[in-house]
């Protein structure tokens, strides 16, 4: 998936049916990076969030550490800034900003900062229906994917 706009490239996204559309906003965008590239995935999860007109829900950037064996996971959202007095006559109404709402860290088999908590209704842009739900990762599936992953790419 490619962004409407032509310029970025998400490394992993998903859209719900309700935007069939190739050229959609998707509404969760997965961006990875290896060893020290820290800045680079801060800028490119603030690049969606910035450039989708609030289309992009969550943006999931992680960093992997092959020497220290460590997985950093942040969730980026936009949030509204809280009301400070601003009347609904006032025009001037402060726009969300791109946020790091979560931070996990894996290093090695020790978790923090569990669990990563994906809404279903910013994942499918609807409420969620009989034996549906938010997605939630604990500490025991985010164990388990490391191992996982680390053991097959030795």
């Amino acid at each position: 998936m490619i962004a409407p706009s032509g310029l970025k490239e998400p490394d992993s996204s998903f859209a719900p049916v309700s935007r069939p559309s190739e050229d959609a906003w998707p509404t969760l965008v997965l961006e990875t990076v290896l060893s020290h590239s820290q800045m680079r995935l801060v800028a490119d999860a603030r690049w969606w969030l910035e450039n989708a007109g609030g289309e992009v829900k969550i943006v999931i950037a992680v960093s992997v550490s092959w020497a220290n064996m460590r997985f950093h996971i942040e969730k980026w959202e936009n949030v509204s800034p809280p009301n400070g007095g601003v009347s609904c006559a006032h025009q001037n109404v402060p726009r969300p900003t791109p946020t790091k709402t979560q931070e996990i860290d894996i290093v090695g088999n020790v978790v923090t900062g569990a669990p990563l908590k994906l809404e279903f209704e910013k994942l499918m842009l609807r409420k969620p229906g009989a034996g549906e739900g938010d997605i939630i990762l604990d500490m025991q599936d985010l164990q388990d994917f490391t191992t996982n992953f680390w053991h097959y790419t030795q």
